[in-house]
């Protein structure tokens, strides 16, 4: 709703157009306005200037509230991205934390039981490259593979987060 203002009139033309104010009529109780006029008297403000005041006051929090009400989805909607963007490098890094550390633990036992087996009997580069591919698909195989046991534990970890008991 866009608002008229009335044609500059004055005769020498010095009055300012920058600042111009409009009438506003509106209808109060008289014991709303008996409240302004004591208001008005004690900051020393004529009726109009105190009304307009607190006017004014009552247009920024609206304003202030539907802003609040606005930036809610979009900071969710923030922080949602931001986060998914974080889950997703953990989720990689504890998905490349999960099969070094399989293949790693894979390769470590076998190269143990040869020894006890075998101490003597050397690898060849063909065995080497053979272990460590089985290692791989072993690994992989074994990721896959969830176990109820580590189930209970994210459990058991996520429900401490929610906590907050960190001990």
């Amino acid at each position: 709703m866009e608002v008229q203002l009335p044609p500059q009139t004055h005769p020498n033309g010095k009055r300012s157009t920058t600042r111009q104010k409009v009438k506003l009529y509106i209808w109060v109780e008289p014991t709303e306005k008996i409240e302004l006029e004591r208001i008005a008297q004690s900051k020393g403000l004529s009726v109009s200037s105190a009304g307009r005041a607190i006017i004014v006051d009552g247009i920024r929090q609206e304003l202030r509230i539907e802003r609040e009400v606005l930036a809610t989805p979009i900071l969710e909607a923030f922080f949602d991205r931001k986060m998914n963007q974080v889950i997703n490098k953990l989720s990689e890094f504890l998905a490349r934390h999960v099969y070094e550390s399989g293949q790693v633990r894979y390769l470590f036992v076998n190269r143990l039981y040869r020894e006890v087996l075998n101490p003597d009997a050397k690898l060849s580069k063909e065995e080497f490259y053979k272990l460590l591919e089985t290692s791989e698909k072993e690994t992989i195989k074994a990721v896959k593979q969830w176990n109820p046991n580590i189930k209970d534990m994210v459990t058991a970890i996520r429900h401490s987060f929610k906590e907050g008991d960190m001990t």
